[in-house]
C-alpha cells in the first residue's frame, strides 16, 4: 500500500504513545477491518491528503469491563455527509460508483464479534475518522482462538 500513497500524494503517519497492545483477534479478520477503512480514506482523498492511524489503551472502568485497544483512522478527505453517515454500516449502502455497500458491515460484523465497536466522525469537506475498539481481554462475545 507504501506504493499507492506515493503515486496518490497521501502521507500516512502512525501515532502508537502506548506501544505495543495485545488483544484476543484473528489477524486475518481484523486485517480486512482495517484495509477496508484505508482504502476508504486513499479513495477519499482523490488529490492527496494526510492518513493518522492512532493506537491507544482505554483503561478498564471497573472489575467488570476490560481494557479496551483504541484505533483511529483519520484521513483529509472529502467526508461523509451527515444524512449518508448514519447508514454507513448498512449492508448494499454505498455512494461510490461501482461500489458493493458491503465493505463497512462486513467490517462492523467482524468487529462486533471479537466484543468491540466501530464508529464513525465525519464533517463534509473535513474528513473521516473512524474509530475501531477492541477488548484486550477475552470476552463472552469473542471467545478466544487467538491472539495478536
Amino acid at each position: 500500500m507504501d506504493g499507492e500513497f506515493t503515486k496518490r500524494n497521501i502521507k500516512a503517519t502512525l501515532d502508537s504513545q502506548d506501544g505495543t497492545m495485545l488483544c484476543w483477534a484473528d489477524p486475518a479478520r481484523l486485517k480486512q477491518v482495517f484495509a477496508n477503512i484505508v482504502i476508504n480514506a486513499v479513495q477519499a482523498m482523490p488529490e492527496g491528503g494526510s492518513l493518522l492511524i492512532s493506537l491507544r489503551r482505554i483503561g478498564a472502568k471497573g472489575l467488570s469491563q476490560p481494557s479496551v485497544v483504541e484505533v483511529s483512522i483519520k484521513d483529509t478527505g472529502v467526508g461523509i455527509a451527515l444524512d449518508v453517515l448514519e447508514h454507513i454500516f448498512e449492508p448494499f449502502h454505498t455512494f461510490r460508483p461501482g461500489g458493493t455497500g458491503l465493505g463497512l458491515s462486513i467490517a462492523r460484523d467482524i468487529v462486533e464479534q471479537h466484543g468491540g465497536d466501530i464508529y464513525a466522525e465525519s464533517q463534509p469537506n473535513g474528513g473521516c475518522c473512524f474509530i475501531v475498539k477492541l477488548p484486550m481481554e477475552a470476552t463472552e462475545a469473542a471467545k478466544p482462538t487467538w491472539m495478536i
